[in-house]
């Protein structure tokens, strides 16, 4: 009878199976990790245009925050002026009716 030992050795030497296994799966790997290396490249050149697309956007942002103040003064200019405008076409109303009360 054979101790566990030499059992696991013969089974060793009667099932290439398993090197050949392993052989095709360090081939296998290999050939993904080369796949893999080619794709560092191409990642590292999407991450550069999507950094300048971020800059370039955080640069319209500023030029729209430093845009909202002067809209905002331009509105209450344009507000100021409709009213004088309401004003004055009240006062307008108001002598028509005088005039045609006379």
């Amino acid at each position: 009878m054979l101790s566990e030992e030499e059992e696991l050795e013969k089974d060793k030497q009667e099932d290439p199976i398993e090197e050949i296994d392993a052989f095709q799966v360090l081939k296998q790997l290999r050939k993904e990790l080369r796949e893999f290396s080619e794709l560092l490249p191409k990642l590292d050149e999407r991450k550069e245009r999507l950094e300048k697309r971020v800059h370039e956007e955080q640069e319209k942002i500023a030029q729209i925050e430093n845009f909202i103040p002067k809209l905002e003064e331009k509105k209450k200019n344009l507000q100021e002026g409709m009213k004088q405008k309401q004003e004055e076409l009240t006062k307008i109303n108001e002598i028509k009716m005088i005039l045609e009360k006379i």
